[in-house]
């Protein structure tokens, strides 16, 4: 009986042991070094869409994920609560921090990130905080 719980433990022991080296290994794949970060999970909290305004005065702004080769430009959609497109275009990303759009080569808006918290300016107004409701780009009509 002595030699079975000798087993026993020896197996739950192993066991035990497999199950932190599987768990050490997935949270070291989840959280990767920034070294080896690519572009697009560094820039990925600056993706997605924003309200500005709200209720029926709603407009969204689609910053578009870029494909690999872009690095750090890529497609948005700025639109109506209704759906009608009020501009597309490229933009760019500086520093982790701003978000640059341009339509037709001309810069239109920028967004910048203060700890969390998204303001726009068009050179309109003061910048206006935007609320970010999507880590996902949501756009009315596809983007070529």
């Amino acid at each position: 009986m002595h030699k079975r719980k000798k087993n026993i433990l020896i197996a739950a022991t192993a066991a035990t042991s497999i199950g932190l080296l599987c768990l050490l290994s997935k949270t070291h794949t989840k959280h990767p070094s920034p070294s080896s970060q690519n572009n697009d999970e560094i820039h990925s909290h600056l993706y997605g869409t924003y309200q500005k305004n709200a209720f029926d005065d709603a407009e969204y702004l689609a910053v578009i994920p870029s494909s690999p080769d872009e690095d750090s430009s890529g497609k948005f959609q700025w639109y109506t609560i209704e759906d009608i497109i009020l501009n597309e275009g490229t933009y760019h990303i500086h520093e982790n921090k701003y978000v640059v759009f341009y339509t037709n080569g001309r810069k239109i808006a920028v967004i910048e990130n203060k700890d969390g918290h998204y303001f726009l300016s068009d050179g309109s107004a003061p910048p206006q905080e935007l609320l970010k409701i999507s880590p996902e780009a949501i756009v009315c009509h596809p983007v070529n």
